[in-house]
């Protein structure tokens, strides 16, 4: 439901209403089942991290129920600067921005390193 502003608006917070939706018509409409970049998200709100940390369960909670009316987005986060700014974590990842995302949040927030 994340994915789409339009089932936000149509069904709040009412997951059944979504998923009655998505079998009904969501299916023949070819509308992904999840696109939200649940990790962009928190990575993106330094007080998401700190009240979250890395549960998606809770960010995707707080999209559908305040974020999207707030207009927060999940691309203020900057998954490639972040591994150039770190030759450690592009060892460790190489170019993979959601394991980035993952270690931002889980760690390098915390750590103050910066993207």
């Amino acid at each position: 439901m994340a994915s789409y502003s339009d089932l936000i608006n149509a069904f709040g917070s009412d997951t059944t209403a979504a998923i009655q939706h998505y079998i009904a018509n969501g299916y023949t409409e070819e509308r992904s089942k999840d696109s939200f970049d649940e990790l962009g998200y928190l990575a993106s709100n330094n007080d998401l991290i700190k009240a979250f940390g890395s549960d998606t369960t809770e960010a995707i909670k707080h999209y559908i129920s305040y974020g999207i009316t707030e207009g927060r987005g999940t691309d203020g986060f900057n998954a490639e600067s972040y591994l150039n700014n770190y030759a450690d974590l592009q060892s460790a990842f190489g170019n993979d921005h959601d394991l980035a995302k993952k270690h931002f949040i889980e760690h390098g927030f915390a750590e103050g390193r910066v993207f």
